[in-house]
């Protein structure tokens, strides 16, 4: 049977909190970090071993302001990568700020977290800001020669030419790179073991949770926790 944490969090942290003082906000943040995570391992739970075939484009784009999409899902499929997606960037709001805090033992594993989180991060941004990625071509979209990896190839004459494409289980897409300066292809993994390494981070904190002196309980141990 699938283990998840919120029928434990709650009693696990307050004895925690009671013991190591940490600031007041972080109990609550807590108890939704790992309502958050729960729902994200009901979602994983159902996804697919692959989303759809590993087939590319082969195509080559020129012209301005060309946009390509293919996400060969389901309705069910689309629901539940959106919500995925859409879980882990709670998580990285909520990992945020409790980096910000005084989490006393717990700081260094809300850090690993965190790391994991940010692995998502492009993914997160395109469909949190949809409304720019799609919107301002002349932002997000690409100009001038480059490859992809979905089988896409911009030409010399490209000017802000966007893509949003799944294959197998990588979600390709055109934004812009700050480092770069300009848009360029992004390619993140989407698949079953992405937000899997996501839930199984999340393990470090439970771990110190549970082990509370104070009024110690019986929990399922973390190895346990969102075994996939």
């Amino acid at each position: 049977m699938p283990t998840y944490a919120s029928g434990y969090i709650a009693q696990a942290a307050h004895w925690w909190r009671a013991e190591n003082n940490p600031d007041d906000r972080v109990f609550a943040l807590m108890l939704f970090l790992y309502q958050i995570l729960d729902a994200l391992y009901s979602d994983v739970l159902a996804f697919p071993p692959q989303w759809a075939a590993n087939s590319t484009l082969k195509m080559s784009m020129g012209g301005r302001t060309n946009l390509i999409i293919t996400l060969p899902l389901s309705p069910h499929g689309l629901a539940l990568l959106r919500s995925a997606i859409g879980l882990v960037g709670d998580a990285y709001c909520i990992c945020q700020h409790l980096a910000k805090l005084n989490t006393a033992n717990v700081a260094e594993d809300v850090e690993v977290l965190l790391d994991k989180v940010e692995h998502l991060r492009e993914v997160r941004n395109y469909f949190a800001h949809l409304d720019e990625r799609i919107g301002h071509p002349d932002v997000h979209g690409i100009t001038g020669a480059a490859s992809t990896n979905c089988g896409i190839e911009y030409t010399a004459a490209s000017v802000a030419n966007t893509h949003l494409v799944l294959v197998g289980n990588v979600l390709h897409f055109s934004a812009k790179d700050k480092a770069a300066g300009k848009a360029i292809p992004f390619s993140v993994d989407v698949g079953r073991g992405s937000f899997s390494r996501v839930l199984h981070a999340s393990r470090g904190i439970y771990q110190k949770l549970i082990t509370h002196k104070l009024h110690p309980a019986k929990y399922p141990p973390a190895d346990q926790l969102y075994a996939i």
